[in-house]
């Protein structure tokens, strides 16, 4: 779903445009809180004068220090990983990713990939590989 936030456009390290889609629920909450800031500007997180707020390493660091974390475990990196990992873990193909992280080589993304620990890949070569009642029923 399209919503006049996303997608929002950002320069990464090689200054290529992407796009990363997030949640319906993020989406409402970003512009609750855009609904009392000036409504001219379309950041959802500006700085007097609508330009962009570029102090989030600092925010990350503030937030783990103030729940009382070690905050050289945080930076802004982690957000990036954990929303691959996720996405992968709940089915994402890698092509998806690789797209939305900006990577050339499909290696890059696939260090996001952890095996499952989980029943489900067991429940998956059941499904490919019936047993033998089944299939002779």
């Amino acid at each position: 779903m399209k919503h006049k936030l996303a997608p929002w456009k950002w320069s990464p390290k090689r200054y290529k445009e992407g796009e990363i889609p997030i949640p319906d629920a993020l989406v409402e909450i970003l512009e609750g809180g855009m609904a009392k800031t000036d409504k001219r500007c379309p950041l959802p997180f500006p700085t007097s004068g609508c330009k962009p707020k570029m102090d989030f390493w600092d925010c990350v660091k503030a937030v783990a220090r103030r729940g009382g974390l070690d905050e050289d475990k945080y930076w802004l990196h982690k957000f990036r990983a954990t929303f691959a990992t996720n996405a992968l873990a709940h089915g994402v193909d890698l092509r998806t990713v690789q797209l939305w992280l900006g990577h050339t080589e499909i290696e890059s993304t696939m260090r996001y990939l952890k095996p499952s620990r989980s029943a489900e890949p067991h429940r998956k070569v059941n499904e490919i590989f019936p047993s033998r009642k089944r299939l002779s029923s």
